[in-house]
């Protein structure tokens, strides 16, 4: 596994050099690859091994687990680990909008993203 967490830059670099492609792979293509397997520190850049097959099977449980990993998630990659535990028919972004509390942080300075914290007082 990772031990280290690393800059999703230097996994990038990494790939680029394994592949032998003129040039680093997109944000996009790295998480193509990674899939489920990582999650990222948004604030550091940081990618941490995942062991989601290792997540409850149950959608709030799996939602708690979540957010002990860490506070805030994208919500595109939050979506993409609850929705395979959600009953059939529900809608995962109407789901995780009734548990979650969506917050604008600026983490690169002068552009605000939208993530996922939280709801206060639920455990």
């Amino acid at each position: 596994g990772m031990d280290a967490p690393l800059l999703l830059q230097e996994f990038a670099v990494a790939m680029q050099e394994l592949t032998g492609a003129a040039e680093p792979p997109s944000d996009d293509d790295v998480w193509k690859l990674l899939g489920s397997e990582a999650y990222l520190d948004e604030f550091e850049g940081t990618l941490h091994a995942l062991d989601a097959a290792g997540l409850p099977r149950e959608p709030r449980q799996r939602l708690t687990r979540l957010f002990q990993l860490q506070s805030h998630w994208e919500p595109g990659r939050m979506a993409r680990l609850i929705a395979p535990v959600l009953p059939a028919g529900q809608k995962v972004d109407t789901w995780l909008m009734k548990q979650v509390r969506a917050v604008h942080v600026e983490i690169v300075e002068g552009k605000e993203q939208r993530m996922y914290i939280k709801k206060f007082g639920t455990s």
